[in-house]
């Protein structure tokens, strides 16, 4: 066995420092263990498994082949799977998780943007992601300021001072908050979830802000995390957790 070629290695190795580990050539799971007094085979144990997949089915099968009592670790960056648990723990098979495109693009929204900017975001960069006819509805704002305001503050109204006010043509149109359909992580897995967004329309610069509610980001995640762990405990029998090595 593996374990008493080790324990003559190591007694040799005191005894003597001319012992060797010679490769035999095409025999990768043997080799040849030399001393002053003999050359004996010995049975190498395998390097352990690193394999790492690129989608949900393809990992839940590698699992399935290989994984006699796994365990599947599943967090924001991947999912981890120890093959065999109840050995040493050393074989495991990782899939990387990334975040999809449009998720980043959310991510990343703050500040206000011009009428241009926020057709194109809801139109071509957030394409699927917006409720149906919300981007025409901002593609017709009109923007406009005419004197005699009063003073106020509204969604679509603002008052500049005593005798100019700010008006934006059609802002009754504009929702100020609207759920966009987002998927988190870039898998065939659908990790679609909804994430709420708040409006805000600055009438002096003639912008608007498209903002992330607080806390949206954060359920979003952990909605997609629950949802790739159920898929995983579905085609495997393998136990899932939440969480990561």
């Amino acid at each position: 066995m593996i374990s008493e070629a080790i324990q003559d290695v190591k007694k040799l190795a005191i005894e003597s420092q001319e012992v060797r580990i010679i490769p035999i050539p095409g025999r990768g799971d043997k080799a040849l263990l030399q001393t002053p007094s003999e050359v004996k085979e010995i049975t190498l144990q395998p390097e352990p498994r690193r394999h790492t997949l690129s989608t949900i089915d393809s990992f839940c099968e590698a699992v399935t082949k290989w994984g006699a009592n796994s365990v599947v670790f599943v967090s924001e960056s991947k999912i981890t799977g120890i093959i065999n648990d109840s050995a040493d723990r050393r074989d495991t098979l990782t899939l990387p998780l990334r975040l999809h495109p449009q998720f980043a693009i959310v991510q990343k929204l703050s500040g206000q943007l011009q009428q241009k900017q926020i057709v194109r975001l809801l139109r071509h960069d957030l394409a699927g992601c917006v409720p149906e006819g919300l981007a025409s509805r901002f593609r017709v704002l009109e923007f406009q300021r005419k004197n005699d305001g009063s003073s106020r503050l509204e969604h679509g109204r603002e008052s500049l001072g005593k005798s100019v006010e700010a008006v934006v043509n059609n802002a009754e149109n504009i929702p100020e908050s609207f759920n966009l359909s987002v998927p988190v992580f870039d898998l065939e897995l659908s990790t679609v979830e909804p994430i709420t967004v708040s409006v805000d329309i600055d009438m002096a610069a003639g912008t608007i802000a498209i903002d992330v509610v607080p806390g949206q980001l954060e359920m979003a995640k952990r909605n997609a995390i629950a949802t790739i762990a159920n898929a995983i405990n579905n085609q495997t029998e393998s136990s899932v957790f939440h969480g990561s090595l």
